[in-house]
């Protein structure tokens, strides 16, 4: 498990800080482009795991690489 310990970090805070952003949009009633880019991360994270799991094969490091793509994304 110890080799996954950066990801897993990395991946809190990226998750940590997109949350505090995209709850402060909210706050400033930028609804629209909250949604939107909700929408951009979840297709970036989906085609990055399809690119990572199927043909490069990285197993649980590219699941959770593509996840901190996503959310640096968004």
């Amino acid at each position: 498990m110890t080799e996954y310990t950066l990801f897993f970090v990395f991946l809190f805070a990226v998750h940590a800080i997109n949350g505090i952003l995209v709850n402060l949009s909210r706050g400033l009633e930028c609804i629209k482009q909250v949604a939107v880019s909700g929408v951009i991360c979840s297709l970036v994270i989906i085609c990055l795991n399809i690119i990572f799991l199927l043909p490069l094969d990285m197993g649980l490091s590219g699941y959770f690489l593509a996840n901190i793509l996503g959310s640096l994304a968004q």
